[in-house]
């Protein structure tokens, strides 16, 4: 079934703009359609309200505190708004529900906690995503970019439970969302989430 909804009467007054801001939306490299790009985030966003409202109509238990319904939103944004291999950092969810960044980063770790069982997945496919694209930042380590506490919670989490004897995850010095992972601990997490072992081809330094 397909249906189709006409939204143009609510993106008047910079609505598009605020949109565009408070979620995030960029034109890909590989995407030269502007409106179409955009039109694809908007099916997105109606899909994620429509189940909403379907699990309200069919009787699903409803959340009693405001929290809990933020809670529920947030779940569905993650679960049929962003791609796959994709997570909301904290920035993205204070602007989208109008709260602090702090407030934001505890509703993401609730959210975590509450539905675990149903955004792991999602969660894996992200950090797996991100130690893909990772770097080297010298002989020693790897940086990777992750701009979500949540998900630097949750791979130093997995380095604790399964690489207890390994170097922890840590910030890059001077960088805001850099990370660095030391090649031993580099290597574990890859076989962990089965994604290619880059080589480092950083030359080490000469001692003096």
């Amino acid at each position: 079934m397909q249906i189709s909804i006409k939204i143009d009467t609510y993106l008047i007054d910079g609505n598009l703009e605020i949109l565009k801001r408070n979620l995030g939306w960029n034109l890909p490299k590989n995407q030269p359609d502007l409106n179409s790009y955009i039109e694809e985030k908007f099916t997105k966003l109606a899909e994620t309200s429509l189940i909403d409202y379907l699990e309200m109509l069919l009787g699903s238990p409803l959340p009693n505190r405001a929290v809990e319904f933020k809670e529920k939103r947030l779940l569905h944004l993650i679960l049929h708004y962003l791609d796959e291999d994709e997570f909301f950092d904290e920035t993205q969810v204070a602007s989208m529900f109008q709260t602090s960044e702090s407030e934001g980063r505890a509703l993401l770790k609730n959210v975590r906690s509450r539905y675990r069982n149903d955004i792991d997945n999602r969660v894996r496919a992200s950090l797996t995503s991100i130690l893909n694209v990772a770097t080297p930042l010298d002989s020693d380590n790897w940086q990777v970019l992750i701009k979500s506490e949540n998900l630097v919670e949750a791979l130093k989490q997995i380095v604790t439970i399964n690489l207890a004897e390994l170097p922890q995850i840590s910030k890059v010095p001077g960088s805001a969302a850099y990370f660095q992972i030391v090649n031993d601990t580099y290597i574990k997490l890859c076989s962990y989430f089965g994604t290619e072992i880059k080589k480092n081809t950083i030359k080490a330094k000469a001692k003096k």
